[in-house]
Order: structure tokens, then sequence, then C-alpha cells
């Protein structure tokens, strides 16, 4: 996959799949995809389908995250249907909190691990030390330092092949609103991610 500028010229030239790019120029660019290995009898060439996904992560009108992660309350379940899509999801942080990105299956169709990776407001991985807050998780969870407040973004896509399915996605942080507790008695709940516990059970 090559992306380059029409205007400056070329700016990256990857075999990975994916590339990250910062710091672009404003005008059009242009995206060529080809065979990095030839596999094919006598070099005639490989065809088969792809998908591209460009996805905008720096805060602004152009960031490509049109679903809202809202805490406490987890969102509808979500669905990779095209293999390959990369879903982008945007949510309010705020500086010096840690906040908690957690991610589930839906049965019977389960999506199987997904990536998470989180960026800042301005478009940066958000790291905790030098360990970069990506991974690949079928049921779990990341905790995430937030350094500066304004929106963030997390893209999902599967980790293992080109998987299609459903899945649950969700975000908490000590400045998300309590959630009411229901019920009566000692059976009273509390919704934490994608289960009810005790209230004043939530793990944070």
């Amino acid at each position: 996959m090559r992306v380059a500028s029409l205007l400056t010229g070329e700016i990256a030239d990857t075999c990975l799949g994916r590339k990250e790019l910062s710091g672009l120029s404003s005008g059009p660019y242009i995206i060529q995809v080809s065979d990095c290995i030839d596999r094919s009898p006598g070099g005639q060439g490989e065809s088969g389908d792809y998908s591209i996904t460009l996805s905008v992560v720096s805060d602004g009108a152009s960031n490509c995250a049109v679903r809202l992660l809202s805490c406490p309350l987890q969102p509808p379940e979500q669905s990779i249907d095209v293999p390959g899509e990369v879903q982008a999801f945007s949510v309010e942080g705020l500086s010096g909190e840690s906040a908690t990105l957690s991610i589930s299956d839906v049965a019977p169709a389960v999506v199987g691990p997904m990536e998470m990776r989180l960026f800042d407001p301005d478009g940066h991985r958000v790291t905790s030390g030098t360990i970069d807050v990506s991974t690949c998780l079928q049921t779990g969870a990341i905790a995430a330092p937030l350094g500066k407040s304004g929106m963030y973004t997390v893209l999902m896509n599967t980790c293992q092949g080109l998987q299609v399915g459903t899945y649950h996605v969700g975000w908490q942080a000590p400045s998300c609103p309590a959630v009411p507790c229901v019920g009566d008695g000692q059976d009273r709940t509390e919704r934490d991610g994608d289960r009810d516990v005790p209230c004043g059970r939530r793990e944070w």
C-alpha cells in the first residue's frame, strides 16, 4: 500500500497492511494498493478482494468517529459485518484520570479477539510509560491514563484474520455519572460495564 500527496510527493509505502500518518498537509492524496508477495504460478499476479479504511483520529470536524461511547451506560452491541472493517468511537476524557476500556464478545456470533487502539485529542496513541495502550482481547479491559482533556478516539478491528461478528465495547472513568441502583433490599444492583453487580461494588 502506497500513500502519496499529489502536491508534495510520496508519504508512505508499506506491506504491513496498516500505516499511521501524522502532520499531513492539506490537499489531495492518492492511495495505491498492490500485492506485496506474488505467490501465483509463474508470477502472473494474484487477485482477490480487499477493504480500505481511512480513520482520522485527531479531534476536529474531520474525525471519523460517528459512534459515541457514553459512560457509565454501555452502548448497544456493535457488529463487524465487512471483513477487515475498522470501527471508530469517540468519548470525552478528562486530564489526569485513568479510564478503563473494556471489550466483551456477544454469543453466538462471536467475532473473536478484537484490537483496541486509543488516541488522544491530538491524534497520538495513548501510552502508559513505554507500553502502548493497544491490545487484542476477546473479553477483558485495559487501563488508559488520560493526559489531556477533550475527545478521545477508539479504533476497533479484528486481530486474527478477516472475521465478522458482534461485540461490546465500554468506557469507565471516575468522572462518569453515578449509576442508579435498581431493585429492592439486599438485591439492589447497578450496572458495571456488561454486567449487574451489587450496589457499591463497581470496579474502576
